[in-house]
């Protein structure tokens, strides 16, 4: 049996703090059973000062399915992941959608990781659809 892995849909937000400094905030579909992301495998696609140049993020979701965020033709910025190693952490936003087509928060976490930010000499295994 072969597991797939579920490109998650995404829309990013970039806040500038008072002092000047930008934060990122990462705002990402919710689904009952997904939890919050724990122990993600980071993957550094395309190289830097490319258009594509960023990263994949997937983790295993609290309900077992293999979760994707980002493409390899759509990655998120590696100024996300950069801020997910400081002391901030980067804001990971989690909404639903009700019968009615309106927006709400389900839930929200605060998102560290200690990946070093160098690129991968393979891509990841899995080519996900565009995200929106």
């Amino acid at each position: 049996m072969s597991s797939s892995v579920e490109s998650i849909d995404y829309f990013m937000q970039t806040v500038e703090r008072a002092d000047g400094a930008r934060d990122y905030r990462l705002f990402i579909l919710d689904r009952p059973g997904r939890g919050l992301i724990e122990n993600p495998v980071v993957d550094i696609v395309g190289r830097p000062g490319h258009h594509s140049y960023g990263f994949v993020m997937s983790y295993i979701a609290k309900d077992g399915k293999h979760e994707q965020i980002g493409t390899l033709e759509h990655p998120l910025p590696v100024e996300f992941l950069e801020q997910s190693q400081t002391d901030y952490g980067l804001t990971v936003v989690f909404m639903r959608l009700d019968e009615t087509g309106k927006t709400w928060f389900s839930n929200g976490q605060v998102l560290y990781t200690n990946t070093d930010i160098r690129p991968l000499t393979i891509e990841p295994l899995h080519r996900a659809r565009q995200s929106v």
